[in-house]
């Protein structure tokens, strides 16, 4: 998702773990590659959805919604 300058991915796994992967669009911005979940202990639906809102809380200018 690309949302202004900045720049991120949410993977969701049937396993039950997810990958975010997202940067801030500027140059001294960190990158953030996370796991969340994993196999052994994978994400309920309420987690998932923790997850969502973090990813979107990550944009700035979003909140914690997501763009259509």
């Amino acid at each position: 998702m690309i949302c202004g300058d900045e720049e991120g991915e949410l993977v969701l796994y049937a396993g039950g773990w997810a990958d975010v992967l997202y940067w801030g669009g500027q140059g001294s911005s960190d990158v953030v590659d996370e796991m969340v979940g994993d196999y052994d202990s994978p994400l309920t639906q309420d987690g998932f959805a923790g997850v969502l809102d973090d990813f979107g809380a990550r944009f700035r200018g979003v909140g914690s919604a997501l763009p259509p």
